[in-house]
Parts: structure tokens; C-alpha cells; sequence
């Protein structure tokens, strides 16, 4: 009876297999959950970061608008960057920003001129935009200064 004692307690001491087995598959379920969170969660501020450096830009264009009496034309943001040629703009400009913005894709941001519909007040006549995490122009991943209406924001 003395060593069956001795044999049972051994059997206690360690895992079995299967426990183990077990553990491990936890660990691997936990593990997985996790990734998938924290991409959505970095996916998700990615694009927050997008849009607040869209909105960043709208506003040095709007402060360049109060210098200039313009918006950016062709050149786009290098506008605000460059110092213009002309002299009398020359004496108002001011250095907007060093560097055209590159969103957390590796991406510059994009600038356009519109023309504003005399139905559509609250639209800006100018398009700012990053391609989003596909790098792709024009598609549902873009995060636009403007909505799909036509106005300003979104």
C-alpha cells in the first residue's frame, strides 16, 4: 500500500498532456485576439491621424487665403511652402508649412482647386485628401476635407 501512495502522489505533482495541450491552446486563442484588436485599433488611429492632419492642412490653406487674398492654385501646397516670385505677394506671404504632410501610409497628402457651384455656399473651393490605407486615389478609404455633398468637412 506504501507504494502505491508513493505512485499516486507522483502522478500529482506534474501536468498531464492533455492539461497542457489545453493551456497551449488558450494561450494561442488569446494570443490571436489580440492582433486582431490591437489592428483595429491601430487601423483606427491611423485614419484619425489622417484626419486631423487633412484638417491641419485645410487650416494653413485658410491662413494662406488670409495672407495671399487667394487660394493655392496650380502649384497646390508647394504654396505654402515657396515664397512667390511676385513681389507684392512676396511682403504678405508667410511660411505655411516646411514639408507637404505624408499621412501614416507614407503618403502625401493631396491638394486640388474646384470650382464652387453658387448652390453649394459652404463649399471650399479647394480639395484636400489622403488615399488612405490602400494608396489608392478615389476610393471608400480616402479621407477627404470634404463630404460627398459637396460641403466642407467630413
Amino acid at each position: 500500500m506504501i507504494q502505491k501512495n508513493k505512485h499516486s502522489r507522483r502522478r500529482r505533482i506534474g501536468f498531464t498532456l492533455i492539461e497542457v495541450l489545453l493551456v497551449i491552446g488558450i494561450l494561442v486563442v488569446l494570443g490571436t485576439v489580440s492582433v486582431v484588436v490591437y489592428s483595429r485599433v491601430r487601423e483606427g488611429a491611423n485614419k484619425d491621424m489622417a484626419k486631423i492632419m487633412v484638417d491641419d492642412t485645410a487650416q494653413a490653406v485658410e491662413m494662406f487665403y488670409t495672407q495671399m487674398n487667394r487660394y493655392p492654385g496650380e502649384d497646390g501646397l508647394k504654396e505654402l511652402m515657396e515664397k512667390p516670385d511676385d513681389e507684392k505677394e512676396a511682403k504678405r506671404w508667410h511660411l505655411l508649412l516646411e514639408q507637404i504632410p505624408v499621412d501614416p501610409w507614407g503618403e502625401e497628402l493631396k491638394y486640388e482647386k474646384m470650382e464652387v457651384a453658387e448652390d453649394q455656399p459652404t463649399a471650399k473651393p479647394y480639395h484636400i485628401w489622403s488615399t488612405g490605407p490602400d494608396k489608392e486615389d478615389g476610393t471608400d478609404d480616402d479621407i477627404k476635407s470634404w463630404t460627398d455633398d459637396g460641403s466642407s468637412g467630413g
